[in-house]
């Protein structure tokens, strides 16, 4: 089956998953258990009996796998694949620096086409058109305050921005899409971890997943952005695009698929891969399998600490948070109290990182008070309604090799109570360095790596 999925995706099989003829075929020349030795064994009887249970037990597991699901949402259409760098933290998953269209039909793929320079399409845009983002954040830091795709990557929620993401495509020279999908930096680390290093001949470097980031952020930055004149010649993430044939053909190898499929499924699971559909019954589908980033709705208490880099330079590579949440009931009031620790391990670039966060928490929350190593900043919080959830929202920067503490105390809403009590934590796209524990009065309920979403 999975050489067939893979198969199908390279455009090379239209066959069915499932070959039910040859299958067919091959039972009716080889009889299980032949009529006279039926007759003569009851047991024989028992034990075709359990096979014939037994294989339509597997056919109905087969058919409801989400492999088959999710090649469902890509049988036929355009699909935008975002290649987000993770480096470059952002709401979504990271800076959305090259990204490709694929068409397909019929579970075949028709047509590729990778843009490794949005910088083109997004300065042509801006020059025609003011696009100028409400919220003041945003506004503030993209270039003369004008919204282009490459920046669209703002709202929390993947299904608003993939929906953004797709109308500044269409709108920056490209056309309708029909499902939009966010692919980390991360997912193309573990994938060089499958099918080995790249040797990149005209870069006169060998590509893998320790160094796969700081190789496309030298050739982006030192090679591309400062050389003048650059933007009209080259292109900043060619590598990426130079190495993407090197992929496909590895890829097309049956000894790697299993683990490539165990690693897509990881992805989904982990968030290194997020889909949008522009069909809504496909969304719907992608949202019940928690494959959309979609903040939850209709939870109890809930926490989603949601990051976006400022300061650029790649700096989210080198951060770690260490997180700890405790909930204690003070008068039948639930009181929480949320720490992030924040150290910035780089030291030999110098590039400090400055983070805009936003915290999401149960709706009516009340904020007491927020401070960073000691100092508080409420006064320069921003709280807010979205989503049906309270945000709290600031800024942070923390420098190399040093460490930020944050401490942030509020009140659950008084619908939530110890009795009926439960917490979903939810991951950002993107984040692979935060570390939680849960304590609720004085027990601890969790303690690890944030690698998906949490429930307790």
């Amino acid at each position: 089956m999975i050489k067939n999925i893979f198969m199908q995706f390279d455009g090379i099989s239209s066959r069915k998953i499932v070959h039910t003829k040859n299958n067919s075929h091959n039972l009716h020349q080889t009889p299980l258990i032949k009529k006279s030795k039926f007759k003569k064994s009851f047991k024989s009887f028992i034990y075709f009996g359990f096979f014939l249970i037994i294989f339509g037990l597997l056919i109905i597991f087969v058919t409801q796998m989400p492999i088959l699901k999710l090649m469902g949402v890509f049988a036929n259409g355009k699909h935008l694949i975002l290649f987000q760098n993770s480096a470059e933290l952002r709401p979504t998953g990271g800076f959305i620096g090259s990204f490709a269209t694929v068409e397909t039909k019929n579970y075949q793929i028709k047509n590729i086409y990778i843009d490794s320079n949005i910088y083109k399409r997004d300065n042509t845009f801006a020059k025609n058109n003011d696009i100028f983002p409400q919220d003041k954040v945003l506004a503030s830091f993209v270039p003369d305050g004008k919204l282009t795709m490459r920046d669209s990557n703002w709202t929390a929620d993947f299904s608003i921005s993939a929906s953004e993401i797709a109308w500044f495509y269409e709108h920056e020279g490209g056309s309708k899409v029909n499902n939009v999908v966010g692919i980390t930096s991360n997912f193309f680390k573990q994938l060089l971890d499958i099918i080995g290093p790249i040797n990149m001949v005209k870069y006169n470097v060998v590509v893998n997943k320790n160094n796969f980031n700081e190789v496309v952020q030298n050739k982006i930055e030192n090679e591309y952005f400062k050389n003048e004149g650059s933007d009209a010649v080259d292109e900043p993430k060619s590598i990426l695009s130079e190495m993407f044939p090197v992929v496909m053909v590895r890829v097309k190898n049956p000894k790697y698929w299993l683990r490539i499929y165990q690693l897509l499924f990881a992805s989904f699971k982990n968030k290194d891969i997020i889909l949008y559909s522009f069909n809504s019954h496909k969304e719907e589908m992608i949202l019940k399998n928690n494959w959309g980033a979609a903040i939850a709705k209709n939870v109890n208490d809930y926490l989603y600490i949601n990051n976006a880099n400022l300061g650029g330079n790649k700096s989210s590579l080198y951060v770690n948070e260490d997180i700890h949440y405790n909930i204690k009931n003070v008068s039948g009031q639930l009181l929480a109290e949320l720490n992030i620790a924040k150290t910035h391990t780089e030291q030999a670039y110098g590039f400090r990182n400055k983070d805009y966060t936003r915290i999401y928490v149960p709706r009516g929350s009340e904020l007491i008070d927020i401070k960073i190593d000691d100092s508080s900043i409420k006064n320069d919080t921003e709280v807010s309604e979205e989503f049906d959830k309270t945000v709290f929202k600031f800024t942070n920067i923390i420098e190399p090799g040093k460490t930020k503490n944050i401490n942030i105390v509020y009140k659950l809403p008084l619908n939530i109570k110890l009795n009926d009590y439960s917490l979903l934590v939810q991951k950002q796209p993107g984040s692979n360095s935060q570390k939680i524990s849960i304590t609720i009065e004085n027990e601890v309920k969790f303690s690890g790596p944030l690698e998906e979403d949490l429930s307790i």
